[in-house]
């Protein structure tokens, strides 16, 4: 019967230390990145905080800086309704948009890039 010597039992030892090791710095690069995804260049980067979906409606609600913001995408009748939540007791309508009409803005625009 072949029983592992003190040297074997020693180098699994060090290679489950490494392997652990090499682990625990992904996981620090990982996170790291997440960190510094949300600032890129010193600009925020826009997160959607919770989204729903009932029918032909989708809810959206995100920080715009001082107050939040819930967009409702209305499926059926094309249109964007944009809200503006201001200390989470008030709802005021920033404005109703056709869709059709901001995509056809959005590729007049383009990307910006020149």
């Amino acid at each position: 019967m072949n029983t592992p010597t003190q040297t074997q039992r020693v180098s699994l030892a060090t290679a489950g230390l490494w392997a652990s090791a090499f682990v625990l710095a992904a996981l620090v690069v990982v996170q790291a990145g997440r960190l510094a995804g949300d600032r890129l260049w010193g600009a925020s980067v826009a997160r959607a905080d919770v989204v729903s979906r009932v029918g032909d409606y989708t809810t959206l609600t995100f920080n715009s800086g001082s107050d939040d913001v819930l967009a409702v995408l209305d499926g059926r009748g094309e249109q964007l309704f944009a809200y503006r939540i201001q200390n989470q007791n008030r709802l005021e309508l920033l404005g109703v948009y056709d869709v059709k009409d901001l995509f056809a803005i959005g590729k007049r625009i383009g990307t910006g890039r020149r």
